[in-house]
């Protein structure tokens, strides 16, 4: 994912899944590249002024509560996109710019660095 940052969590909590909290479909095909953990997918989507946080919940119901795992995903809100394909295809480009701006950035310090050490 092109995300500005990522955080995530699990652990184990008693009482009854937030159903109405998340939208509940099929799990995200980045997801299927950790099968560690196996249960129902919950998607919640957060806007802040500057970002929008995609929320995605893994529950696996257990005796007297459920196991679980949460991801977020921020992104940075671009107010000309329509559509959150749009706002992941600005996040990409932003990102390609990010590299190739840091690539002669980088080479501009190990120079320096190199001239200091000779």
């Amino acid at each position: 994912m092109f995300s500005v940052m990522s955080t995530g969590s699990s652990g184990y909590k008693k009482g009854e899944v937030p159903i109405d909290q998340y939208e509940w479909g099929p799990q995200p095909f980045w997801m299927a590249l950790q099968p560690s953990f196996k249960g129902d997918v919950g998607t919640r989507r957060v806007e802040t002024k500057r970002f929008i946080r995609f929320e995605y919940l893994r529950v696996a119901k257990k005796e007297n509560g459920y196991k679980y795992r949460i991801s977020s995903h921020w992104f940075i809100k671009f107010t000309f996109c329509k559509n959150d394909k749009e706002i992941f295809r600005a996040n990409a480009v932003v990102w390609v710019f990010v590299l190739a701006l840091s690539i002669p950035i980088a080479n501009g310090v190990y120079r320096l660095i190199d001239r200091l050490a000779s």
